[in-house]
């Protein structure tokens, strides 16, 4: 059984578990929903985010308030935050 989006947030297991190695998000344009989710408290606990950001109808906003998020919030560094567009998507 896995964790939710709200229910990772206030789970104490990953305070036991010593936190989560890679947290990987794909959800079709809910991204933020889900980063949203994250309790501030448990951030520390995430070393690393792999996510499919789904942003061609808004023009680039939704993955900058995904990145936005992860610095501000999430506490990563800005220089960390890698971003990548295989050929052909647009």
């Amino acid at each position: 059984h896995g964790l939710g989006a709200t229910e990772a947030g206030t789970d104490d297991s990953l305070r036991r578990g010593g936190g989560v190695g890679l947290l990987k998000v794909d959800v079709e344009r809910a991204e933020l929903d889900v980063l949203r989710g994250v309790k501030p408290s448990d951030w520390p606990l995430i070393r690393q985010v792999a996510m499919e950001v789904h942003d061609a109808a808004n023009g680039g906003a939704e993955l900058a308030a995904v990145i936005a998020l992860l610095v501000d919030v999430g506490g990563f560094h800005p220089g960390r935050v890698v971003v990548e567009q295989p050929p052909g998507l647009e």
